[in-house]
């Protein structure tokens, strides 16, 4: 059995996943533990067809090509293979769309996206592939800030008008052809595939495990027109970019918009500041985009 620490808690699992963080046994908090274990997927939720999924507050579950997962009440995830080739990769999908429903159970957010703080408090860069992400958040961590999470964010709101966010484990997330550009050996990285050929690469600077105050939330959109536009949203746009930023949202379409989604960015919508960023697909805008981050911080 292994021991992690995880968004503030911890985790026993009988499969190893090295990008966590290592804890022993003793360290483990009874009322914060997620235990992933694998066991037969229920046949009665089995289907015929190679990808699906269901949830709500109590069970969770989802198949692909590599496994099926039941996350259940908060504080479980199962894993049943489809091969046992695949063991090496399941634990991405786990601690990503597993990760994310258990997380929701739990009356929590996840947030897809990066966070990275500084002495103040935590941002979160959220935004589809090939909007940025990475190499907005790459450029911000060379100017002092530290990496929090890299893909998912957990976000807790204690109080009217407060967020936090909790870290998630120091690795970040590279296609391989990036790696190949950066000239990164992918023999020092972690294999995660997740479809799209990906690998985990190790954080260098330091990472904390204490949560941050949660400064605000970066969406950043790429569009056909050569233009730039950044704005602070209000209103029913703000509450919509917190549906839009939601892990699960690629996932559940327009099912994001029920109570159980709908409400909880509602209220996160009225507890942190959100910055829409709007940019051309051609022309070079990593400074404008940076720029209007730092203001917005």
């Amino acid at each position: 059995m292994y021991f992690y620490q995880l968004y503030g808690l911890t985790v026993t699992s009988d499969i190893e996943l090295p990008q966590l963080i290592s804890i022993s046994e003793n360290e483990l908090v009874t009322d914060k533990t997620i235990h992933i274990k694998e066991a037969p997927f229920p046949e009665h939720l089995k289907a015929d067809f190679d990808t699906y999924y269901g949830f709500n507050l109590t069970t969770g579950y989802i198949s692909n090509d590599y496994c099926y997962l039941l996350i259940t009440n908060g504080n479980t995830i199962q894993y049943e293979l489809k091969s046992p080739d695949f063991k090496p990769l399941v634990g991405a999908y786990i601690l990503g769309w597993g990760m994310a429903m258990l997380i929701h159970q739990r009356g929590d957010l996840a947030i897809h996206g990066s966070c990275i703080a500084n002495e103040k408090g935590a941002i979160i860069i959220s935004g589809n592939s090939g909007t940025g992400k990475s190499t907005i958040t790459n450029r911000l961590l060379k100017k002092g800030y530290r990496l929090m999470a890299d893909d998912i964010a957990l976000v807790t709101i204690p109080e009217k008008d407060k967020a936090l966010a909790y870290p998630a484990f120091p690795f970040q997330k590279l296609c391989r052809d990036v790696a190949v550009k950066q000239d990164i050996s992918l023999d020092e990285m972690i294999y995660i595939d997740e479809m799209k050929d990906k690998f985990l690469k190790p954080y260098e600077g330091n990472f904390s495990t204490e949560p941050m105050p949660l400064l605000g939330l970066v969406l950043l959109h790429k569009q056909k027109e050569e233009q730039f536009r950044a704005n602070v949203l209000t209103g029913l746009p703000k509450w919509q970019a917190c549906m839009e930023a939601f892990f699960l949202a690629p996932l559940l379409e327009q099912a994001i918009t029920q109570p159980i989604y709908a409400q909880p960015a509602l209220t996160l919508a009225g507890a942190i500041p959100i910055l829409s960023i709007y940019r051309g697909s051609k022309l070079d805008y990593r400074n404008q985009v940076e720029q209007s981050i730092l203001d917005f911080i």
